[in-house]
């Protein structure tokens, strides 16, 4: 089966479609993953122990500055400053968060068809 064969069948382009979606939101959800790695080992190399609520928290909070874009806009409330918070500027000064953001920035402005994972975190 090649390209030229999928495409000339009846639904060759819904196929394509499905499995770009399908690839973009992989891609996204492998970027979430990676912060909240990130957010994780900030956590426990201060406290030790990271707890599941607050590592949902602060991965919420830096994967949605990550995928901030022209579709999405994150709606997390932070309570105080976060540039005086020192898991977000741990995690931000990591040359892992920069690369998470360079990456994010081959998906962050698909529409929402495309794009859901922001949504769903």
């Amino acid at each position: 089966m090649n390209l030229e064969s999928v495409l000339a069948s009846p639904g060759g382009i819904i196929i394509l479609l499905g499995l770009a979606v399908i690839a973009v939101n992989a891609f996204s959800y492998a970027l979430y993953s990676q912060v909240k790695s990130l957010v994780t080992s900030a956590l426990q190399e201060g406290d030790g122990f990271a707890g599941d609520q607050t590592v949902a928290t602060y991965t919420k909070l830096l994967y949605g500055e990550v995928m901030r874009g022209s579709f999405f806009t994150p709606t997390t409330v932070v309570t105080g400053s976060r540039a005086n918070d020192r898991i977000c500027r741990r995690v931000e000064r990591s040359a892992a968060y920069a690369r998470i953001r360079e990456s994010a920035s081959w998906v962050r402005n698909l529409p929402p068809p495309f794009h859901l994972i922001p949504y769903c975190v």
